[in-house]
């Protein structure tokens, strides 16, 4: 990994800035956890992409709604916060549960 990528791999930045993915990924991938920015996984960036497209690819292939970083924020979490609620709808019907709390850091 490039040391301009500041711990994130290529998937991490793909989740965030592109409207679809058509590549396959191992599953190790998509939960590797960046070593800065309290172990955010392309799972939770996902969840940020106004492109729903590209979270479906991940849960696709490795449907973790519970996949946790380093506050115990889980993708809901993430989708959560964002202005449309197409994240969070793919997550509640995957399993994610509204109750699930994360740290109070």
């Amino acid at each position: 990994m490039s040391q301009e990528n500041y711990g994130w791999n290529q998937l991490h930045l793909d989740v965030m800035t592109k409207e679809t993915l058509t590549e396959k990924y191992h599953t190790a991938s998509l939960t590797k956890k960046c070593t800065s920015q309290n172990n955010v996984t392309p799972i939770h960036l996902a969840c940020l992409n106004p492109h729903i497209a590209v979270l479906k690819k991940l849960m696709d292939q490795n449907p973790d709604v519970n996949v946790m970083d380093g506050y115990l924020s889980k993708p809901l979490h993430f989708a959560a916060c964002c202005e449309n609620t197409h994240a969070l709808e793919l997550l509640l019907s995957l399993g994610a549960n509204l109750n699930d709390l994360n740290s109070t850091k």
